[in-house]
């Protein structure tokens, strides 16, 4: 096969190492739910597509979309009993959000990120409404005010797809998207690269084009930056008829290396799943991964894929040597930490944490983990939030 199969064997052994174990189905049923907390109760209008972000000091960034309306930022600080009130990044009827589109949120430093696609589709007359650019807002004031956004995407409304990735480490910044400017036809993986912060961004490029024709269409990229400064993007493919994940390293600007596979098997699929996973990265450097294949979810880090059992729309957050994925299942939100250090052939524990759909994850530096989903309610889709 040619294009992203070339070499991936060494490929993968360098981007995320190697580790061995055999992938395991966890049987045993999930511990009993926790309770869950609901955030913003009193909004007016629904809150979807939570994102979570962490400050070096333990400070959380929560983002959602408020469909039609805005995108919203709430803070809790590190010693905050409670969340401060959501204060609105951009108000905007044209605001990409559903399906994993939505805004997505950083801390590069002591300064807030937030970035969002205003691109809607109308369905009633097949039209979109909106830039249909990338755009990113910085605030050093726990989002009491914003810059004026920064476009990413150097060809005025070519992210309309409005799948993304934000991703931050100190002063470099990254993110990708789903772009089908170029050759051959069809969406690519696009980045642009910030070293000062998101104040602005360098030239976007091709971080990754399939060569016989374009990846999943409709499933979201992911990015996580590590401890050397490098980031790594990952995202559902579409080779030879398989909607498979990979991953791609990124530095300074510019592809690190050859793409490579993030499991071993694959998902013939002539169509879309709008699942693309989640991704972060090891205290070692090693890339880790939680994604979708048919109606079971996997992760790796390093050698061997391992199955954590049935669900859809896996997230996932890594502290050190240890992970939290979360993902849906059957109507609820479920999720196990990850030993990444074991080679134990054992199953990690599903708990079960209460009804959700869409999870995202923080990694807490105190070694605790927070999850907040979107859950529909009488009064609307509130955002609810579990820690463990």
């Amino acid at each position: 096969m040619k294009g992203p199969a070339r070499g991936w064997r060494a490929t993968r052994a360098a981007l995320v190492g190697t580790l061995a174990g055999a992938a395991v189905l966890a049987q045993a049923p999930a511990p009993a739910a926790d309770a869950a907390r609901e955030l913003f109760a009193g909004a007016e209008g629904d809150c979807v597509q939570p994102q979570l972000a962490v400050r070096a000091d333990g400070a959380l960034a929560l983002a959602f979309a408020m469909p039609g309306r805005a995108v919203r930022v709430a803070v809790r600080l590190p010693d905050a009993a409670d969340w401060q009130e959501p204060r609105t990044v951009v108000a905007s009827k044209d605001l990409a959000a559903g399906m994993h589109r939505g805004p997505r949120v950083a801390w590069a430093g002591a300064a807030l990120l937030v970035s969002c696609i205003e691109a809607r589709f109308d369905a009633a007359t097949k039209t979109m409404h909106g830039n249909s650019d990338l755009l990113v807002r910085r605030s050093t004031d726990l989002g009491a005010t914003w810059t004026q956004p920064v476009t990413v995407n150097g060809v005025h409304g070519s992210a309309a797809e409005g799948l993304h990735a934000l991703a931050a480490a100190g002063d470099r910044v990254a993110v990708v998207w789903l772009d089908p400017r170029g050759e051959p036809k069809g969406p690519k993986v696009w980045c642009a690269w910030s070293r000062d912060g998101g104040r602005t961004f360098g030239a976007d490029f091709v971080a990754h084009a399939t060569p016989a024709g374009g990846i999943c269409p409709c499933c979201h990229p992911s990015l996580a930056f590590g401890a050397d400064g490098n980031a790594v993007a990952m995202w559902r493919d579409a080779i030879e008829g398989n909607r498979d994940l990979w991953c791609v390293a990124l530095g300074d600007g510019k592809t690190l290396g050859e793409p490579a596979p993030a499991g071993t098997g694959h998902w013939r699929l002539e169509a879309c799943p709008m699942d693309g996973g989640g991704l972060g990265v090891a205290g070692d450097g090693r890339a880790v991964t939680v994604w979708r294949r048919e109606n079971s979810v996997f992760w790796t880090c390093g050698g061997a894929e391992r199955q954590l059992g049935e669900g859809r729309n896996p997230a996932l957050a890594v502290r050190g040597q240890r992970a939290f994925a979360a993902w849906e299942r059957a109507g609820d939100i479920v999720g196990a930490v990850l030993d990444l250090d074991s080679k134990a052939a054992a199953a990690p524990v599903v708990s079960a944490l209460g009804a959700g759909a869409f999870p995202c994850v923080a990694a807490l530096p105190d070694g605790r983990f927070v999850v907040a989903a979107e859950r529909r309610t009488a009064a609307g889709c509130r955002i609810v939030l579990w820690e463990r």
